[in-house]
């Protein structure tokens, strides 16, 4: 029994320019430990388990490509699926790895997410950079079998692979095979292709345990969830969040961690790698989250060029044992810190104020992803470094001009970062008495006091995409949400949230005309938003790259 779904992919020359990617949950309600649990609430009396996880794929993939498979024998199991709308596949019941095979032919699909009924929380954040990772290895033509992104909580991470490699039979197929469904790839990493792509977490994120077995997990996840709802006031809490919560109220994670946990002892994947790469980034709560979503977009990059990354945030000890770091951050790192080549990104360091040429700022290991007045090359060409989002939504727009469909909606989206209630109310305050013929829309900052700004406290990367390529004005403060912006051609403004800021506001209004209304602790200017900025190039991953390959022979 089939709940059939169709997908329709942009074709050129009749090949495919997107993997066709499913992901697939099993899910059943006859688990030996605890029965029916995959329809336990959270909160007792919210959601399943079942629907936390069809909620947080659908801030990343569409509804017909997230799909429950279930055992044919569960007719309960069913029954609440048809209920729910949810789209379901029944196969075999005790080997889950025909049940999988099976869906994923009959789907035609590429690449497949693995999920399963009793983790809830699944990390977006996961999601998205596995897919991203899928979109590059596919249009580079690199053949992959599975990858994955950690360290993580138990919990909260998926797997994916590809079809080809679900299919391969290893040459002993054991009763573990056929219940662990991607088992047969790992035992065997000389046959195949496995990367780890990095999250910036400590090690010792992966003992916090967010699945569910017994009663004891239940309870644990009741009370994460209703800490974590508390402090985020975001249901899509992710494992930035569950970190912070465990260095806060590490108690809290403590109860279940008695609960024994099935584990394979596996043979490491096998790494042929150019270099080990440290990239350090700075903390989301300091300095928004721009710099991790930039330099998750370069390590993609980075592993499938065959360097080994790791990732921390800047508050993380640093420790001596990589070939480069990479620094994003924005502080001034000293040298003496490091043995090792260092590549500072958008540094605000005292000694670029003394270089001379664009050569020397290079070859000295400075590459700016953001205009400042101190850079070399930004007013010739602007080059950026963006998720693969951007390529798609760009080339959707341009599909849409060149064919005259686009319409204008007149909406404004104001993106506002960590800024306090007191600054967002005067935001908020200057939006709807100067902006008041438009639909507003703002993206981070404290929870507005009037209906009339349709907020979002944070958003996946998808609907992020999703807003920016419908919006028509796009004001922020300076960062990458500009630059993103400015790649999709769309009309800007500026403003700022201190001195600094409006320093590189004043800047970029010098050199590219980008209006600049003021500073959000002031009061601020009325002025047309404007696109006659140049044209930005999604090119910047290729500077970094050419110097990490001209310092590889002095490390």
């Amino acid at each position: 029994m089939i709940r059939r779904v169709f997908l329709v992919y942009n074709v050129m020359n009749g090949i495919p320019s997107i993997p066709k990617i499913f992901a697939f949950i099993q899910a059943r309600l006859g688990s030996t430990r605890y029965p029916n649990k995959v329809l336990n609430s959270i909160p007792v009396k919210g959601r399943t388990l079942l629907e936390h996880i069809h909620s947080r794929l659908k801030t990343t993939l569409s509804e017909e490509q997230i799909v429950f498979l279930i055992p044919e024998e569960d007719q309960s199991l069913l029954e609440y699926l048809k209920e729910k709308s949810f789209n379901y596949y029944c196969g075999s019941l005790n080997d889950v790895r025909k049940r999988f095979r099976d869906a994923s032919n009959f789907y035609q699909a590429d690449v497949i997410l693995r999920l399963t009924g009793d983790n809830p929380f699944v990390d977006t954040k996961a999601i998205e950079t596995i897919i991203e990772a899928w979109h590059v290895a596919f249009n580079q033509n690199t053949k992959l079998d599975l990858i994955y992104y950690s360290p993580l909580p138990l919990g909260m991470g998926i797997e994916s692979f590809s079809r080809q490699a679900l299919d391969k039979s290893s040459e002993i197929d054991e009763q573990r095979h056929l219940e662990h469904v991607s088992l047969h790839i790992k035992e065997n990493p000389k046959d195949y292709t496995i990367l780890k792509m990095p999250s910036p977490f400590p090690e010792s994120i992966a003992s916090l345990r967010l699945t569910f077995d017994e009663e004891l997990d239940y309870q644990t996840l009741l009370n994460i969830y209703e800490e974590a709802i508390s402090n985020s006031h975001n249901e899509i809490f992710g494992a930035f969040e569950i970190y912070n919560l465990s260095l806060k109220n590490p108690e809290l994670f403590n109860k279940n961690q008695i609960v024994e946990q099935v584990r394979f002892n596996l043979p490491k994947p096998q790494v042929h790698s150019k270099r080990t790469i440290c990239i350090i980034i700075g903390n989301p709560r300091e300095y928004g989250s721009g710099h991790w979503e930039r330099m998750t977009i370069l390590s993609i990059k980075l592993v499938l060029l065959g360097y080994e990354v790791s990732m921390q945030f800047n508050s993380t000890k640093i420790t001596q044992e990589f070939d480069y770091f990479i620094i994003d951050s924005r502080e001034d790192y000293s040298d003496a810190k490091f043995l090792q080549p260092i590549l500072r990104i958008d540094e605000l360091s005292k000694k670029r104020k003394n270089l001379i040429s664009e050569e020397e700022y290079f070859r000295l290991g400075f590459v700016d992803l953001l205009p400042h007045p101190d850079s070399f090359g930004w007013s010739a060409k602007p080059q950026v470094l963006l998720s693969n989002f951007a390529n798609q939504s760009l080339s959707n727009i341009q599909i849409l001009n060149s064919s005259n469909r686009i319409k204008e909606t007149n909406t404004l989206l104001c993106y506002a970062g960590n800024l306090n209630s007191e600054c967002s109310k005067s935001l908020d305050d200057f939006l709807i008495s100067k902006y008041s013929n438009n639909k507003i829309i703002r993206i981070g900052g404290s929870e507005p006091i009037t209906m009339k700004i349709h907020y979002e406290v944070r958003l996946t990367k998808r609907k992020w995409w999703n807003y920016l390529s419908k919006s028509d004005y796009f004001l922020s403060y300076f960062g990458q949400g500009l630059m993103e912006a400015m790649y999709l051609r769309k009309k800007l403004a500026s403003y700022s949230i201190g001195d600094y800021h409006t320093m590189l506001s004043r800047h970029i209004e010098r050199i590219w005309s980008v209006p600049f209304l003021g500073d959000c602790n002031q009061e601020m200017e009325f002025l047309e938003f404007s696109n006659s900025y140049p044209i930005i190039h999604n090119t910047a991953h290729e500077r970094i790259i050419q110097w990490l390959e001209s310092q590889s022979s002095t490390v």
